[in-house]
C-alpha cells in the first residue's frame, strides 16, 4: 500500500463537478479530506490523505490532472519560534490530529510533524505568536 498526502488545486471551472466522489468509485483508493477550502466560481485547494496501491494511486492522480486539477505533495514547515513560546499549551488544545503536545519530561510543547495535516488551527491559538505555517 502506498500512502501520502498530497495538495490538490481546483481551477473554477471544475469545482462543481464531483471530481473526489468520481475517483472513489473508478479507482480503488481511500481518501482523507484534511482541509479543504473550495468556493464556488474562484476554484480552491484541498488537502487530501491518498492510500491505495502504487499505480492505482498513479491512475487516480492522472484522473485528477486530466480534469485540470495541479497536484503537489503535502510539504509544509511549522514552526515554533523557541524565543516567543511560552509552552502555556493553548495551541495544543486546537489541533484536531494531536500533531501538538505537551513533552510531559519537560513541560514543553512538541511538535509530531507526521501527524500534521496543516490545518493551521494552531496559528491563532497561540496568544504569542510563536507559531507559523508555511507551505512549499
Amino acid at each position: 500500500m502506498y500512502s501520502h498526502r498530497i495538495v490538490l488545486h481546483f481551477p473554477e471551472n471544475v469545482v462543481e463537478d464531483p471530481l473526489i466522489c468520481r475517483l472513489a468509485r473508478r479507482y480503488d483508493v481511500q481518501f482523507s479530506v484534511l482541509r479543504a477550502e473550495i468556493e464556488e466560481n474562484r476554484g480552491g485547494m484541498m488537502v487530501l490523505g491518498l492510500t491505495g496501491d502504487n499505480g492505482v494511486v498513479r491512475d487516480a492522480l492522472e484522473f485528477l490532472e486530466g480534469h485540470g486539477v495541479e497536484i503537489e505533495p503535502l510539504q509544509q514547515d511549522i514552526r515554533i519560534d523557541a524565543d516567543t513560546c511560552t509552552h502555556c499549551g493553548a495551541c495544543v488544545g486546537q489541533c484536531p490530529t494531536g500533531a501538538l503536545f505537551v513533552e510531559e519530561r519537560d513541560r514543553t510543547v512538541a511538535l509530531d510533524s507526521e501527524k500534521c495535516i496543516a490545518c493551521q488551527q494552531c496559528v491563532p491559538a497561540c496568544p504569542y505568536q510563536a507559531i507559523q505555517v508555511s507551505f512549499h
